[in-house]
């Protein structure tokens, strides 16, 4: 992961996931998300749940301040901009 660009508001960052690489247990406060290229993924949580992702190429997706875990599990290199807001 690559960050972009960061000021005191917000941080942008490159997301490049390999099939079957893992993002360890980490937190984000509210992002969008771009999704560059189609994507899947499954998310665990620390309350043990976990839920599948399926992002579509060239969709912006919004998320509330969350901790997880991701694995991508689709079958080529996902690529995404994540733009997180600090305030």
């Amino acid at each position: 992961h690559k960050v972009l660009f960061e000021n005191s508001k917000l941080r942008v960052i490159e997301l490049v996931f390999k099939p079957g690489q893992k993002a360890a247990m980490h937190r984000h406060p509210n992002y969008a998300l771009y999704a560059i290229t189609a994507s899947k993924f499954k998310a665990s949580f620390p309350n043990g749940k976990s839920a599948t992702m399926q992002l579509r190429a060239g969709k912006v997706y919004w998320s509330p301040a969350i901790v997880h875990e991701v694995e991508s599990i689709g079958k080529k290199v996902s690529r995404s901009i994540t733009i997180e807001l600090k305030k």
